[in-house]
């Protein structure tokens, strides 16, 4: 049997930053730990020592790697697209190599190719939330993800980070 699941820590963070930038937040759609269609297949959502995980790392800890965002943020002049822009910027950017990919909307940004917007074909587009997936590597990782630069209005974006000719350094 496999032991009791942890949260990695940069979900832990990224929530506890969800929190203090949007307090009444719908958390309707919020996950983490696999339900039972989860558990069916590979998926983040799954701990890693269960076998069905999408990704494992050497401990023995039983890390959940996935985190879905209710798009209800109920906080004015703020959107779960704006948030994910500022995922995805940062990711651009080099600022961010814990995350694999995010999906909304029917829309994937991945590690594997360059953080560009690519059709997601999944059977759920994830309208009513993001789904974050997350590298092994990052699991001790608590760093701040500067969320509270969405209400300051200096949030980082696809089009105002800074990109070189060559791919970002985020983990694919």
């Amino acid at each position: 049997m496999a032991p009791a699941w942890a949260l990695v820590a940069w979900i832990i963070q990224l929530r506890r930053e969800l929190e203090e930038i949007a307090p009444r937040r719908d958390k309707t759609s919020d996950g983490t730990i696999g339900d039972q269609a989860h558990q069916d297949s590979k998926s983040g959502h799954n701990p890693d020592e269960s076998g069905r995980s999408e990704r494992t790392d050497a401990d023995s800890k039983n890390e959940v790697r996935a985190f879905d965002i209710d798009a209800d943020l109920n906080v004015p002049g703020l959107t779960m697209q704006m948030l994910v822009a500022h995922l995805v910027g940062r990711c651009r950017a080099g600022l961010e190599r814990r995350l694999i990919y995010i999906i909304y909307r029917g829309v994937i940004w991945a590690a594997s190719s360059g953080w560009e917007a690519r059709t997601y074909a999944g059977s759920n587009p994830h309208n009513e939330h993001a789904h974050l997936s997350g590298h092994p590597d990052g699991d001790e990782d608590g760093r701040p993800f500067g969320l509270a630069a969405l209400m300051e209005g200096t949030a980082m974006t696809p089009s105002n980070s800074s990109r070189s000719s060559r791919t970002p350094r985020c983990r694919s």
